[in-house]
């Protein structure tokens, strides 16, 4: 399958969808290698916060339609593993 990004200028999401606190510093992880799993708040490079998430797959969605308010279209184009 052909993978399809939005890509909004000033907006993509940090950390590969890795959870942040409602202050927007990273969440502290007790094993660096859980990577970007775990509950938290997504952010966009533009300091937006999502509210809190179960992991990182339900982040990337939250980015996805935050980049569609901020072009004003009402659907973002979108396959399996995009961001």
């Amino acid at each position: 399958m052909r993978t399809v990004h939005l890509r909004v200028e000033g907006h993509h999401l940090l950390d590969a969808g890795a959870p942040f606190t409602a202050k927007g510093a990273r969440a502290a992880r007790p094993r660096y290698w859980l990577g970007a799993g775990g509950a938290g708040r997504g952010k966009c490079s533009c300091g937006q916060l999502s509210e809190v998430l179960d992991g990182p797959d339900q982040r990337r969605e939250w980015h996805r339609t935050h980049k569609a308010d901020v072009t004003g279209q009402t659907t973002v184009p979108h396959e399996q593993g995009t961001s």
